[in-house]
């Protein structure tokens, strides 16, 4: 669909200034309307409150996403769903919304982040692509990544030249400091929401796990996400929150295909034995390493 300029946006989500404890089938509490022009809202600043967007879970309302596509624009961090864990998310190229998502996650320029991609040309424009196989007898990696996308999978492959680097004020000089990413995490989500909101957007979002307990909260596998009672715990810093339902969903699996040999990193939603022998799994994976993906 053509792209939508901010101030045409219709107006579907509702203003939470004081998001609800738990989340009921409606929400119906009201705050402050951005200003208005042209025939919709306009969003220059950020928003007064929290932008609470209530989508079905096959996307079949995704006009409602149209404000939410508006505030990453404008530099914007929200939570949306995904087809694993509901994420944190910014516009990739928005200095002042990476900063913000990694203060909410409570990470430092050296954790990972991945970025939420529409398809294979957003990650051949980021990344080195995936690698050339050179263990005899198996399947090049990107056949088998055409069969995976969109789907649970993390794919950590090199970095390229047009990924930007991390930029983030460091707490005590008080100045920027900006990092290159060797390496990103790539994801390519099945949700139909997920993808009706990249659609209306220029480029890829930067993404992480969002923590179901707000900022610097511990994060389970096997934790239950409430979106209401996460846009509560992430207080002011949370522009928008996109609500397709409390989720109980495994993470995805996390490959690192950065080398010509790829290793499990963490399991989770995607089959892994697609990508490395049962006896090369192992037993253990390191969910740190795992961690902001």
């Amino acid at each position: 669909h053509p792209r939508l300029r901010c101030r045409d946006a219709r107006p579907g989500a509702r203003r939470v200034p004081s998001p609800p404890t738990r989340r009921g089938a409606h929400l119906v509490v009201h705050g402050k309307k951005g200003k208005k022009g042209g025939g919709g809202t306009s969003v220059t600043s950020r928003p007064s409150s929290a932008a609470y967007v209530t989508v079905s879970e096959d996307g079949s309302d995704d006009w409602r996403l149209d404000e939410i596509a508006c505030l990453i624009r404008d530099g914007h961090v929200g939570i949306i769903p995904t087809d694993t864990k509901y994420a944190l998310v910014c516009d990739l190229e928005s200095r002042a919304g990476v900063q913000t998502l990694y203060d909410l996650k409570g990470a430092g320029a050296s954790k990972p982040m991945s970025i939420l991609c529409r398809g294979f040309a957003d990650i051949d424009k980021y990344t080195q692509g995936f690698p050339d196989n050179v263990v005899p007898g198996r399947t090049q990696a990107f056949k088998i990544a055409k069969k995976c996308l969109p789907g649970p999978y993390t794919f950590v492959l090199n970095a390229g030249k047009e990924l930007p680097k991390v930029c983030l004020m460091d707490p005590k000089s008080k100045s920027k400091n900006c990092k290159a990413r060797k390496t990103v995490g790539v994801r390519v989500s099945g949700n139909p929401i997920t993808a009706a909101l990249l659609s209306r957007l220029d480029r890829p979002l930067l993404s992480t796990t969002a923590p179901a307990n707000g900022p610097f909260g511990d994060e389970e596998p096997d934790e239950l996400q409430d979106p209401a009672v996460m846009a509560e715990s992430f207080g002011e810093k949370l522009a928008f929150v996109v609500d397709a339902g409390v989720a109980f969903n495994p993470p995805s699996t996390v490959l690192d295909l950065s080398s010509a040999t790829p290793t499990l990193i963490r399991r989770g939603a995607g089959d892994a034995s697609l990508w490395v022998e049962e006896d090369e799994i192992g037993e253990k994976t390191d969910d740190e390493d795992a961690w902001g993906w």
